[in-house]
């Protein structure tokens, strides 16, 4: 992802995509860069306040990107992509779960129905 930003556009963004229930369990920043197409994405970090893993994770990433979008569109601005980061900071070992892991027993012809997979990086 890094060879795809311009470092020197970055600007942060006073917004959160928030909603009450999911700012219980995270804090959000937002920062702005310039992409090498000249497109306009959204980078955010969520800080986990939780001292114990959670599995669902996935799927209160995926509540923060809708809201998100429900934002930008409210607003009527242009679309921005947002790319969530999660930063976990506690001491038990923890494998992130797409949330199309959770729908391993499901036929493969009903695949096109799940959330589009999300990766995770490991550091």
């Amino acid at each position: 992802m890094k060879d795809k930003l311009l470092f020197d556009s970055i600007e942060y963004v006073n917004t959160t995509y928030l909603s009450e229930e999911l700012a219980t369990y995270f804090s959000g920043l937002a920062w702005r860069f310039s992409t090498v197409q000249n497109k306009e994405v959204q980078v955010s970090l969520l800080l986990e306040h939780k001292s114990m893993v959670d599995k669902y994770i996935a799927f209160q990433v995926l509540e923060y990107i809708a809201l998100g979008y429900r934002t930008q569109l409210k607003n009527k601005q242009q679309l921005e992509l947002i790319i969530p980061i999660a930063y976990y900071h506690g001491n038990k070992r923890w494998e992130y779960r797409a949330s199309t892991d959770f729908f391993d027993e499901i036929s493969s012809d009903l695949h096109p129905f799940l959330p589009k997979r999300q990766r995770s990086t490991k550091g």
